[in-house]
């Protein structure tokens, strides 16, 4: 579930930065427009995921040790994390690019959560 969560909130930070310049484009003010372009609302979507990552991190490398998709994770939320220091000019690239990483990341996660899962159950089978 983690892994799910932790997609889903890396997919609406790219969302995001594709649909927010979109929506100033075309005109629209308001709520909406004011709360795309706060720095709360930056630091709002960056903590769920560095949180889901962070978890998701910690349990899988109890399971698995030190892996390449490990680096790939933190790679992400890094890139994340610099897009919210640095010029609205990289912004945009870090954030797909840091989002990307952590949806890649997560996913893989799933993957090898479910074949830790299906070896498991394939040694049970086996024992019994």
């Amino acid at each position: 579930m983690k892994d799910q969560l932790g997609a889903m909130c890396s997919g609406l930070c790219i969302v995001h930065c594709l649909v927010t310049p979109v929506i100033l484009a075309l005109g629209f003010t308001g709520i909406v427009a004011t709360a795309f372009t706060t720095e709360l609302f930056h630091h709002l979507l960056v903590i769920p995921a560095a949180l889901f990552l962070l978890l998701t991190l910690i349990q899988a490398y109890k399971k698995h040790g030190a892996s390449p998709h490990l680096l790939m994770g933190l790679l992400g939320i890094t890139l994340l994390i610099t897009a919210l220091m640095l010029n609205e000019q990289y912004e945009v690239m870090l954030t797909i690019s840091g989002g990307t990483l952590l949806i890649t990341y997560h996913i893989i996660n799933l993957r090898q959560q479910h074949k830790h899962r299906a070896n498991n159950l394939s040694v049970n089978k086996v024992i019994s």
